[in-house]
């Protein structure tokens, strides 16, 4: 169907960049419009690192490039990252992170609800704009982890399995029209990237770099990070 891309800010960091592209290129091939927000900032919050919209649900993740082992639980201001040659080293608490981005994204939306029905004209519920909450590990989640965090309200996995609930999960009571997703990044201020009205799978992969700087992702590079 079709997938529009905005930002607050493009991102720098190459496998930020590499899981946008398979995200968009996953989601182009999909029967549903889908709106993909990246790096940006509900108010006074922290920096968001992805949020994906559809009609019948929301989505926020904080992204790790984490291929290695990974030892941590829902306290603590870091979890422990184990690499192939046995050395460590720490990263921010993800599991807080996407947490407190969600609370500064109900308290966005709370703030900003009635614009956002304005424009198609009928109420929702507040629980509608209720996002499910990810910890997304690229490219995989390491079956050998040992991350405490149960399975709500946020959940640790890799990108696919990440793409297959974006297509399969819903929220309840969750009916939003394009007119009204579009109207959450415009009011969030973000800069569009993709047009909506010419979503082609990219196939970043296989395709050549003046293939992506026709359709619009110039700025991204690919490789790892």
């Amino acid at each position: 169907m079709t997938v529009e891309t905005w930002f607050g800010k493009k991102p720098d960091n190459s496998a930020e960049q590499q899981v946008l592209i398979e995200l968009y290129d996953f989601l182009a091939s999909q029967a549903e419009h889908y709106v993909i927000m990246a790096n940006f900032h509900c108010g006074a919050g922290p920096e968001t690192d992805l949020m994906v919209l559809k009609q019948k649900g929301f989505f926020i993740a904080e992204l790790k490039r984490a291929p290695d082992k990974l030892i941590g639980g829902k306290n603590g201001e870091s979890w422990t990252f184990i690499r192939a040659d046995g050395s460590q080293g720490q990263m921010r608490n993800p599991y807080l992170q996407v947490r407190n981005c969600c609370f500064k994204w109900k308290e966005w939306i709370r703030d900003h609800k009635e614009a956002i029905e304005r424009v198609a004209g009928r109420k929702h519920d507040l629980r509608e704009f209720e996002p499910s909450e990810y910890i997304l590990v690229y490219p995989d989640s390491n079956p050998d982890n040992q991350v405490d965090i149960g399975d709500f309200p946020v959940q640790l996995m890799g990108l696919r399995t990440f793409q297959v609930a974006l297509t399969v999960k819903t929220q309840r009571g969750a009916d939003f029209t394009r007119a009204e997703m579009q109207a959450i990044p415009k009011k969030l201020n973000l800069m569009p990237l993709m047009p909506a009205d010419r979503t082609v799978p990219l196939n970043a992969a296989a395709q050549p770099v003046r293939v992506l700087r026709k359709h619009g992702l110039q700025g991204v590079n690919i490789g790892s990070g």
